[in-house]
């Protein structure tokens, strides 16, 4: 059984799917899958599922929890099956994929995108034990269970975003917060967290590097010779207050952001290895920018808080990217919007 599933769309095609895992091995997933081979395979998928919804019967929650128990090695899959409705439980308990996705073969080796599940880590021992539990006394899962363990990256999840920080009345709905808009991915911390704010501006700087040849004879202008281009430096700055969270600046959720993102800043040790953090900054649920962080500045500033601390400050955030994909002239014509 594969843990590795890519998430599609209605419209993704046999092309896309070809990007993603290669010509040579497009039949293998198909055929994992029980797809034909055809254009549109998101739309093949979509109407799978619609034809399960009507046919299957309703998974019980004894089933619910054998199914998570073969994804328990894969944290990020773990969760994103047991927050399934129960139309996408059918699909899961028919097929062993999900209604939006794809199952790999393992065979078949992918490159971690953000629309791939399957992170090799493994589901944490007070989560898996509070979903089972849930299961059985209520028959499904409580979506709050993920609220702190959060491993799915933000563009893989649904449309409901699950942030244990969420205000919906009061001062924080007067002033609409961008709750789950715009998100800090961390690889080592292997979760995310919210930035209750967009940047105040984004610079996206893009440059080339050329030598010139050595001088030749009757020659106005120097031959220029492509070195490189990159790499893509960004930085971000963000405006915050402490009681941007819940209305109190005790709550240490400030400073829960400030030293999440810090931290990617440090590498962890495993024997002689020195592991780096790949991090990952998206704004509506796209990746806008993927790398390390060389910089983070924390700017404090404004009135003092009950606490005897600063209100207000400036984080400020700074990305060198690394690509999951090679770029050249036609991939970065093709990009979108954000990114």
């Amino acid at each position: 059984m594969s843990n590795s599933f890519l998430i599609v769309t209605d419209k993704t095609t046999l092309k896309d799917l070809a990007s993603y895992v290669g010509s040579s091995v497009v039949n293998s997933v198909l055929n994992v899958n029980n797809l034909k081979r055809q254009k549109n395979i998101g739309s093949q998928i979509k109407e799978r599922a619609r034809s399960i919804y009507e046919t299957a019967d309703a998974v019980s929650w004894k089933r619910k929890q054998e199914i998570l128990n073969q994804f328990s090695t894969d944290s990020d899959v773990f969760e994103y099956a047991a927050l399934q409705s129960e139309d996408g439980w059918k699909v899961l308990d028919q097929t062993m994929s999900f209604e939006d996705a794809l199952a790999i073969p393992d065979t078949v080796e992918v490159a971690k995108y953000d629309d791939i599940l399957g992170n090799a880590v493994p589901v944490a021992s007070e989560v898996y034990k509070s979903v089972m539990r849930s299961l059985e006394d209520f028959g499904e899962v409580d979506t709050s269970v993920f609220n702190d363990f959060s491993t799915m990256k933000p563009s893989s999840r649904k449309s409901t975003t699950y942030s244990a920080y969420s205000p919906s009345n009061g001062l924080f709905q007067a002033f609409n917060i961008p709750w789950g808009d715009v998100t800090f991915y961390s690889s080592l911390s292997g979760g995310s967290v919210d930035i209750p704010v967009y940047p105040e501006s984004v610079k996206d700087p893009r440059s080339a590097s050329y030598t010139t040849m050595p001088d030749t004879l009757y020659q106005y202008e120097p031959w220029y010779t492509y070195t490189s281009s990159g790499p893509r430096e960004m930085t971000f700055e963000f405006h915050l207050h402490r009681q941007l969270w819940t209305g109190d600046e005790t709550d240490g959720q400030a400073n829960n952001l400030i030293r999440f993102i810090q931290a990617s800043v440090y590498p962890e040790y495993k024997g002689s290895s020195v592991i780096s953090d790949m991090c990952s900054l998206y704004i509506k649920g796209s990746c806008y920018v993927q790398g390390i962080v060389t910089n983070v500045d924390v700017e404090w500033s404004g009135p003092i808080g009950s606490d005897g601390f600063y209100l207000e400050f400036t984080l400020t955030v700074t990305f060198v990217e690394v690509s999951n994909k090679a770029l050249n002239h036609s991939v970065v014509r093709s990009l979108p919007l954000i990114g």
